[in-house]
């Protein structure tokens, strides 16, 4: 094989990869006694009907259900507007509001548009040491990294969204981390 041939190949074969590593080891269910001050959900994308995409709801539905299990005494939720409709974190708190959560116990975020935005508008709103980030499993390792630069103790789970989405997300978080890597902000 031509030398000029083997790095391109070695990337096409090593990216997918990397993203089944992330997708894989990013899922982890929370610790069965753990708790923390407050759940954050990470943003995801708005539908064009004004509906949380599948990610955003499984995010959403998976910090309710550490709320529900008093594991969390407050949820956070981060986002702003991207395409469609209203911010990211006001569309997954609408569904927490709907799941039955105390609105004395939702923070809303609308500014960010990346995970570090998350990370440092959520502390700007939220005075709490420990918190569990909620995003999707491949996007776990960036996540936690993200919010450890704004809070003292952070853990991360990871939910799994529909095939398409998290394979799409999964490459695309090969990438983000990478890129990350490079300008040294983790």
């Amino acid at each position: 094989m031509r030398t000029h041939l083997a790095v391109p190949l070695m990337a096409l074969i090593l990216w997918p990869a990397a993203a089944v590593g992330l997708d894989q080891t990013g899922l982890r269910p929370p610790p069965a006694t753990q708790t923390w001050e407050a759940a954050v959900v990470a943003g995801c994308r708005v539908m064009p009907d004004g509906e949380p995409s599948d990610c955003l709801k499984t995010r959403t539905d998976a910090a309710v259900a550490l709320y529900a299990e008093g594991r969390v005494d407050r949820l956070v939720f981060t986002g702003g507007i991207g395409t469609h409709g209203d911010s990211e974190g006001i569309v997954a708190a609408r569904r927490a509001l709907a799941a039955g959560v105390d609105p004395a116990h939702i923070t809303v975020e609308t500014r960010s548009t990346s995970t570090l935005e998350n990370a440092r508008h959520a502390a700007q709103r939220l005075d709490a040491e420990t918190i569990v980030v909620v995003t999707d499993a491949y996007h776990t390792h960036r996540a936690q990294r993200a919010f450890a630069q704004h809070f003292d103790e952070v853990a991360a789970v990871g939910v799994r969204s529909p095939p398409k989405t998290r394979w799409k997300g999964a490459l695309r978080e090969v990438v983000a981390i990478s890129w990350h890597l490079l300008k040294g902000d983790y």
